[in-house]
């Protein structure tokens, strides 16, 4: 079962929507976390760029959430296929 407040319009302090599913599995971000994502939608499962410092590793994110003002990621670095949470 899907938790109902992933479908909610999260919005800062601004009134500017930072997180919203769009659908299963596609989700707005509007973070400067996600400098190159188009139109600012990442989708899960979807294989990105992940840029730490000068060092930048392909990424493919397993799980989104949002809580407590967090945009939470499951990722699986596809360089080592470990799996870490960043949020």
């Amino acid at each position: 079962m899907v938790n109902q407040q992933e479908y909610k319009v999260h919005s800062n302090s601004g009134n500017k929507i930072v997180f919203k599913r769009l659908s299963d599995n596609s989700y707005y971000v509007n973070s400067p976390c996600f400098l190159t994502v188009p139109a600012k939608t990442i989708q899960q499962n979807g294989i990105y760029l992940k840029a730490e410092g000068c060092h930048f590793d392909s990424i493919k994110i397993l799980n989104v959430h949002f809580e407590d003002g967090f945009i939470h990621l499951l990722i699986e670095d596809l360089k080592t296929n470990s799996h870490q949470m960043h949020g």
